[in-house]
């Protein structure tokens, strides 16, 4: 397994910002990358979720676990 560092381009709602991330990549005879991404809602004018009219507040920090599978042909 390498451990390395990947710039991610995120859209949402049309806009689109820049991430840098910590990544683990494998192969036997595919590729699996995989990391963990922190991001912001309000990067991208999202407003948090409320719930219960306005009891329960959601955080606006959200963290997205992402694999991605590459088939070598």
């Amino acid at each position: 397994m390498i451990t390395g560092e990947a710039k991610i381009d995120i859209t949402i709602a049309g806009k689109q910002k820049e991430y840098q991330t910590y990544i683990n990549v494998s192969a036997d005879h595919d590729l699996k990358v995989n990391g963990v991404l922190d991001m912001d809602i309000t990067h991208f004018d999202l407003k948090p979720p409320k719930k219960l009219l306005g009891l329960i507040k959601l955080d606006k920090n959200i963290k997205i676990n992402f694999e991605l599978f590459i088939k070598v042909l």
